[in-house]
């Protein structure tokens, strides 16, 4: 089997004021495993939530999340998200914090490539 090949598909940030941010528009490749990361800070000193994603007929699933920089009152969240791209259309992710102003959303959308979808993450103790 060949090794994993992970490619930087888009990456961007929203430095405003939102409750919602979107990312520019792509095309999925099918059947391929994406990997979302996503960091987001409120103005205030409460923690932000783990927004939900939609976005390119891709079902993102949580994989982890923290609250970090808690020492502020700016509070950050940084969260990890997979998705398989059973059936993709072309359009953006729309990253949604319902209703909790974010002062900025940073992402980046990783393809994985030589992945099984049938198991994509497998988490193992070292």
């Amino acid at each position: 089997m060949q090794g994993l090949t992970f490619r930087n598909v888009l990456s961007g940030n929203q430095a405003t004021n939102t409750s919602v941010a979107t990312t520019a528009s792509f095309t999925p490749t099918g059947n391929r495993l994406y990997l979302l990361t996503l960091a987001s800070r409120t103005s205030t000193s409460v923690n932000p939530p783990i927004p939900t994603v939609t976005g390119n007929g891709i079902t993102y699933t949580t994989v982890t999340s923290v609250i970090y920089d808690t020492g502020v009152t700016t509070l950050k969240r940084l969260v990890a998200y997979t998705g398989i791209a059973v059936s993709p259309t072309a359009g953006s992710i729309t990253m949604n914090y319902n209703g909790t102003t974010q002062t900025e959303s940073i992402w980046a959308l990783n393809e994985v490539i030589n992945n099984t979808t049938s198991n994509p993450i497998i988490q193992s103790s070292t």
